[in-house]
């Protein structure tokens, strides 16, 4: 057995990942992999993915996406083609053709996309939904739920803002639709960074998140992160002649607390964490005036 896939056996690799990693990759693979991280590698020709027990929460999800590939739905979108799997108890093993396009988050201009690609990528959220939701699948999004959750991060990261932010969870507490009325297939995470474009072509990527939620969910979040989270509260009312408006804002401030907690609570921190925490604290605000969410 080669050096190369003796060091593959010794941190429960497959053998096989050597064909899509150059060895200098490889090692750094199995360094990060030793640190305990998740492991996405872009290369030449394809994408990458290792997760670890260390982070159950990463291994569930790229399982989720592996089996969301295997289901071979028709879409409107195009797919990443699966080169490569191999999943265990303990670590999973995802390799994807890298697809030749670009990131539409390359493609912003000031502080927003292109109206032509929102209008583009809405069309295709809408189309994707008419899509049978799979066999098994159940809506268990629960808005409420997700409150109560992030509310609770919020107010153990002992930030100045939440002392802002919290008042407005709790107003809420209850009071939102739960799973809402019309389920739908979902991505789960459509940032600009996830859809790709080569000239009418577009791509959905990183389905780790795919699941059954209130068909409310993608055209919002795809709205608030297409844009300035605040000029995306103001574009919701616009999504009305397709999708429930006040279940659109109601997806809008459970996300915004989201990435609330995010900022306040993940990652390296520091004045654009704070920055970020505030632009997001001041959407969730906005989508409590008169004429949006009632809690009053």
């Amino acid at each position: 057995m080669s050096t190369y896939a003796n060091r593959a056996s010794a941190e429960g690799l497959p053998d096989a990942l050597k064909q899509y990693l150059s060895t200098d990759q490889f090692d750094d693979t199995l360094r990060l992999l030793r640190q305990g991280q998740p492991i996405t590698r872009v290369t030449d020709r394809h994408v990458v993915k290792v997760r670890t027990g260390a982070h159950p929460y990463y291994l569930n999800t790229l399982d989720n996406e592996r089996r969301f590939y295997a289901l071979g739905l028709s879409l409107p979108v195009g797919l990443p083609v699966v080169v490569f799997e191999d999943f265990t108890a303990a670590r999973g093993v995802l390799v994807l053709e890298k697809v030749s396009a670009k990131p539409l988050a390359r493609k912003r201009e000031g502080h927003g996309l292109v109206e032509s690609s929102q209008a583009a990528v809405l069309e295709l959220i809408a189309r994707l939904q008419l899509t049978a939701t799979p066999a098994g699948w159940a809506c268990t999004h629960d808005r409420n739920d997700r409150v109560v959750q992030y509310r609770k991060a919020i107010a153990s990261s002992g930030h100045p803002l939440a002392a802002d932010v919290l008042p407005v969870l709790d107003a809420a507490n209850g009071r939102l639709r739960g799973r809402g009325r019309s389920p739908a297939l979902s991505h789960g995470d459509l940032n600009p960074m996830n859809i790709l474009r080569a000239g009418d072509s577009f791509w959905f990527v990183d389905w780790e998140y795919a699941a059954v939620r209130p068909a409310s969910y993608d055209p919002t979040a795809f709205t608030l992160f297409a844009n300035d989270p605040r000029e995306g509260v103001s574009r919701l009312t616009a999504l009305g002649s397709r999708w429930d408006i006040a279940e659109l804002v109601e997806d809008a401030f459970v996300l915004a607390a989201r990435q609330v907690k995010n900022w306040l609570t993940e990652g390296p921190g520091g004045a654009l964490a704070r920055r970020r925490a505030a632009v997001w604290a001041e959407a969730l605000s906005l989508l409590v005036r008169p004429g949006r969410l009632d809690l009053g």
